[in-house]
């Protein structure tokens, strides 16, 4: 039996893996989502994204509500220019946006982005975004 962080999971990963040119997005990072996956990346693996639900905070009031951190990080070639990041940036709000639609989210949140170039060379560049999903459970389940 799978736990509603799983499913939660499973679904944000559904999502991620739908953006592409032919869903009407402006990039095809879906075709690389990891999650929690490190660089060093293979070219040919890039643009990519990496995610993973990295904390998830309790209810002061209800312990069966959990306030779930999402983090996500594209890495692109140094060369792609930082329009071309902003716009995989939406394509990731607009993909993870699509998740307030299931019946086992309370409500989503859009925390905030950063967009940079890797220091080394510019052989890289990056974009970091944070969200928060919040659900509910009995206590002491996920």
């Amino acid at each position: 039996m799978s736990t509603t962080r799983q499913s939660i999971v499973d679904l944000i990963d559904t999502n991620f893996k739908t953006i592409t040119v032919v869903n009407g997005f402006s990039s095809n990072l879906g075709n690389n989502v990891f999650q929690f996956r490190d660089p060093p990346l293979a070219d040919e693996e890039l643009p990519a994204l990496s995610y993973g639900d990295v904390s998830d905070i309790i209810g002061e009031e209800d312990e069966g509500e959990h306030n779930l951190e999402i983090s996500v990080e594209i890495t692109a070639s140094g060369t792609t220019s930082p329009s071309a990041m902003r716009d995989m940036i939406q394509d990731v709000l607009t993909a993870y946006k699509l998740c307030e639609e299931s019946s086992l989210i309370a409500e989503i949140n859009y925390f905030d982005s950063e967009l940079f170039p890797e220091m080394a060379k510019k052989k890289y560049m990056k974009a970091r975004i944070r969200f928060g999903i919040k659900y509910f459970t009995e206590i002491f389940e996920i």
